[in-house]
């Protein structure tokens, strides 16, 4: 499909209390999304990771337990990798490191699990709940480094309303600015 792509990112999910209002959101829009999945959240809640793939989403690997993998040894990165893997279930071809804390091993740890590590170029920085206008206004700045956004936001790790709330106007104002809304392709 031609014009501009805009991918949505979700990281420490599932949650019942958000992924749900997140997913219908995202229904009403018709876009689809990538969700980073924290192992023991996906493990917690089977039935929204089923429901995030039946609606056509991308599911990544967002570790077992979301420790910062920089500062972790080499054995329990692989453990996070491969438990949180497990938990998800299914073909898991991505992950976003928790913190975006990477490095050439983290890499090379990922790599040898199948894993493709995916950042992020525009951060709402909902996770800092700075209220719905001032993540609406985040998550519309120009990319880092610019090319297509990959917009960070959360739907787990905390209160996630603003982020809820916050959603319907940013997909809104990107349709209007031509964008449209699909899962990272090295996710698929």
């Amino acid at each position: 499909m031609p014009g501009k792509v805009a991918y949505l990112t979700f990281d420490d999910g599932p949650t019942a209390a958000y992924t749900p209002q997140v997913l219908e959101i995202l229904r009403r829009h018709r876009a689809e999304a990538t969700f980073f999945m924290i192992g023991q959240q996906a493990t917690a809640h089977p039935d929204l990771v089923k429901r995030v793939r039946a609606e056509g989403h991308a599911i990544g690997n967002h570790t077992w337990s979301h420790p910062n993998l920089a500062t972790s040894s080499a054995g329990a990165v692989t453990d996070e990798l491969r438990r949180a893997n497990q938990g998800i279930g299914g073909r898991v071809r991505c992950l976003r490191p928790p913190y975006g804390a990477t490095n050439g091993r983290i890499t090379s740890l990922a790599r040898g699990q199948g894993l493709t590590p995916v950042l992020w170029n525009v951060d709402s920085r909902d996770w800092t709940r700075p209220g719905v206008a001032t993540i609406t206004t985040n998550a519309l700045a120009a990319p880092a480094g610019g090319g297509a956004p990959t917009i960070l936001f959360h739907d787990g790790g905390g209160t996630r309303t603003q982020t809820v709330a916050a959603l319907p106007g940013v997909l809104d104002s990107l349709a209007r600015r031509g964008y449209r809304f699909d899962t990272l392709p090295v996710c698929r």
